[in-house]
């Protein structure tokens, strides 16, 4: 049975960026960048989601054509002793802003991991119908059905995004 240490587990997950870049003859390009770094902190295991701060994404499409972004995170990770234990995540997004607001949506607005049902991957996803930039809001969330019961250590959970067009 895992133990805990001064009765909390501290969660950090990583903001990696798979970002694609595309330019075709015509020097038509998008993008994808997260405008934060990685983030941490110490959950408290007292509630059963523990969110972590909104971290702003930037979309960019310079093509006639729209785009798709899809990113997808992985489940909370912690290694105690030899053994790999993991925790289900959450993901959600949001249009914070855009250049032409009738040309993003938000496709699917926020799915989670389920461990007990062999999903290890949660995704979310936005598109657009032309160009133009548009800034998402991403929130993470360490899920938990017995948030006491964790185990202490670092926590970690991966979350990639990538474009491509229509």
């Amino acid at each position: 049975m895992p133990s805990r240490l001064f009765g909390t587990a501290s969660a950090v997950w990583l903001a990696l960026l798979l970002c694609t870049r595309s330019e075709s003859a015509h020097g038509q390009a998008f993008g994808l960048r997260s405008r934060d770094g990685h983030q941490s902190a110490t959950h408290d295991l007292t509630s059963q989601q523990f969110p972590f701060d909104e971290v702003r994404w930037d979309v960019i499409n310079a093509q006639e054509r729209g785009v798709v972004a899809v990113w997808e995170l992985t489940t909370f990770e912690v290694t105690a002793g030899r053994k790999s234990l993991n925790s289900d995540a959450a993901v959600s997004v949001r249009l914070l802003d855009s250049s032409s607001r009738k040309g993003w949506q938000v496709v699917k607005a926020s799915d989670a991991t389920q461990l007990d049902r062999g999903r290890q991957k949660a995704t979310v996803s936005v598109s657009s119908s032309r160009n133009g930039q548009a800034s998402f809001g991403l929130t993470v969330s360490m899920l938990s059905r017995t948030p006491a019961s964790l185990p202490a250590g670092q926590y970690r959970a991966q979350l990639v995004g990538t474009i491509s067009p229509l």
